[in-house]
């Protein structure tokens, strides 16, 4: 349909010392319907097993007579070493303005001690520790060398040389530190 769109940004950074960062942020529009999608994760090796991996989802409608409903939910986790937390969100907005949000978290104690808690708008409210296992995965899919391996062609291109200074070949020395 005419006014349709979609786009999407993806990026993947791999650094020598061990940290990668990933993301994507997404849109789409179909008529009346507008969607909204951001994700990202960070590792960092360099301070053990530390990984952050997050998500925010949104969609709206246009309505007859201009009022909007929207909805979405979010989450986020950071672990490193064992131990870690996750949270998150679910919301509405009702075209008539109503509004709905439940929140929600995880902190994962270590030695199989989880506390689980939240609440909504709604009333709802909880808050427990339980034992649970912790899974998370810290290690992402690629790294740097991966990336470099994966990647002869930009590894082929050729390097310009360094121009070299007549007077002063070996370069400023010490002096300009």
């Amino acid at each position: 349909m005419q006014g349709d769109e979609w786009e999407e940004k993806w990026g993947e950074h791999y650094h020598a010392s061990g940290k990668v960062a990933k993301y994507a942020d997404k849109w789409g529009k179909q008529g009346t319907n507008v969607w909204h999608e951001r994700w990202g994760e960070d590792y960092d090796s360099s301070k053990g097993d530390a990984c952050v991996k997050w998500t925010d989802k949104w969609a709206e409608r246009l309505l007859p007579g201009g009022a909007r409903e929207q909805w979405g939910d979010k989450w986020h986790e950071a672990f490193a070493n064992g131990r870690g937390e996750k949270n998150g969100e679910v919301w509405s907005v009702s075209g008539s303005g109503e509004r709905y949000q439940r929140w929600w978290g995880e902190h994962h104690l270590g030695g199989n001690r989880v506390r689980k808690f939240g609440h909504s708008t709604a009333g709802e409210s909880w808050e427990d520790t339980v034992d649970m296992d912790t899974y998370y995965n810290p290690v992402p899919h690629f790294g740097f060398k991966h990336a470099l391996a994966h990647s002869p062609q930009l590894r082929n291109v050729p390097l310009k040389p360094k121009p070299i200074d007549e007077k002063n070949p070996f370069g400023p020395g010490l002096d300009q530190l």
